[in-house]
This record gives C-alpha cells, structure tokens and sequence, in this order.
C-alpha cells in the first residue's frame, strides 16, 4: 500500500510539473490577449483568430472584418493574394468574396445600391 501511495505521489509530482511546463508555453501564445484584442475589433487579433478557427475546417466561415480586409486585399494584389492563400494561411476564396459583395450591396452591377 505505502508504495502504491508513493508511486501516487510521483506520479502527481511528475504531472504538476508538465502541467507548469504547459502554462509556461502557453503564456508564449498569449492567446487571452489576442481574444481581447479581437473582443475590441484589432483587425490583427480578429485574423489571427479567424486563421485558428479555420485552420482545420473543411467548411470555413469567416468573420466579416476579415471578409473586407481581404477583399482589399485581393483587389490590390491579386497575384499576392492568392499565393498566400495556396501556400500561407487559410482565406475566402474568390466566389466567397464574391458573394460577400453581393450581400453587402457593394457591388457595382447591384441594381438597388443604397
């Protein structure tokens, strides 16, 4: 019984310690702050989130600051665009943007622009 108890003990010790070892890593990240910062719309913090988000879906949904940072962005810079799309981060393709002009009534061809 005492050496299960401590066998126990250690194996408590061992964890606490990875456990330390995390938060220290994790505070690295500062993740809290960049939540904050999206919570006050930074559009760094808002991407950044977005990216995490997204990074393993399948089907991703953007937020609509990001929408419109990257409508610019693919406006000016096309060839840039779409290369870090490919190779970079994850970013609403073409007919996403697309249809976000059309929603938000931004689209120059709209017949009932406001």
């Amino acid at each position: 019984m005492k050496k299960k108890t401590m066998a126990m003990k250690n194996k408590e010790l061992e964890l606490m310690e990875k456990n330390e070892m995390l938060r220290s890593k994790l505070s690295k990240y500062n993740l809290h702050r960049i939540e904050c910062d999206a919570e006050n719309d930074i559009f760094k913090a808002v991407f950044l989130l977005d990216q995490l988000t997204q990074y393993s879906s399948s089907k991703p949904k953007f937020n609509e600051q990001t929408l419109c940072n990257c409508l610019i962005w693919q406006m000016k810079s096309p060839k840039t665009y779409n290369y870090c799309k490919e190779n970079i981060s994850m970013l609403p393709s073409r007919a996403t943007l697309q249809r976000f002009i059309k929603s938000n009534c931004l689209d120059p061809c709209a017949k009932n622009v406001h």
